[in-house]
Order: structure tokens, then C-alpha cells, then sequence
């Protein structure tokens, strides 16, 4: 083996407060509990690949931008990719744009 790659968010990077704040801004938006709009996400999952952004689409919510700032490495992650410097080649191959070379340099990667 010569190469690792690693996926960027939700295997070195935990999104999930970033889901939860934006669960919850719909749910203020539309004035119901989190849980029913979880409801909502939950039934989007099944056929959707963004089903928070699409069940708060079809309420009529605009979601605000992503927060970054919610994001942090996964405990571990760092100890893990800095151990298999070195003796693998590693590469990251994900969705996020290329904008985001330097949230990944804040976060230890290089």
C-alpha cells in the first residue's frame, strides 16, 4: 500500500454541531420544536443527499452559511494521520471546496 486518503468531513472532521445549530435555526425559523424538524430531516434522509439543506428548503427556510467555526478534528484524528506520516503517502479527497486549504491548516493538516 502506498497511498491513505482520508475523507475530510465526519471522518477526521465531527460536523455534527454544525448540523445541530442548523437544525435548530429552522426550527426557530418555523417555529416548531427541533424534534419536529428532525422529523422532517429524518424523512429527507431516505431520498435526499442533503436533507437538512432540502427539508429546509421546502419549508421556506434559507439556512445560514456554514459555520466553520463548529467544526474540530475528531479526538485521535491528528494522533492517527501524524503516525502514518511518513511511512504512507496521505491525501484527503472530499467534497469541500478548495477554499478550504486553510480551515484545514487551522485544524493541523498540511
Amino acid at each position: 500500500m502506498k497511498w491513505i486518503f482520508f475523507d475530510l468531513g465526519a471522518t477526521l472532521v465531527d460536523e455534527s454541531d454544525v448540523y445541530t445549530s442548523r437544525c435548530e435555526f429552522a426550527s426557530r425559523q418555523l417555529n416548531i420544536s427541533p424534534e419536529e424538524f428532525l422529523d422532517k430531516v429524518y424523512k429527507k434522509a431516505k431520498t435526499s443527499a442533503t436533507p437538512i439543506r432540502t427539508a429546509a428548503k421546502e419549508c421556506g427556510v434559507t439556512l445560514p452559511e456554514w459555520d466553520n467555526s463548529l467544526e474540530k478534528l475528531y479526538e485521535g484524528a491528528y494522533r492517527v494521520v501524524s503516525g502514518l506520516y511518513g511511512k504512507y503517502r496521505l491525501g484527503i479527497i472530499a467534497n469541500q471546496s478548495y477554499r478550504n486549504a486553510g480551515k484545514n491548516r487551522a485544524l493541523g493538516h498540511r
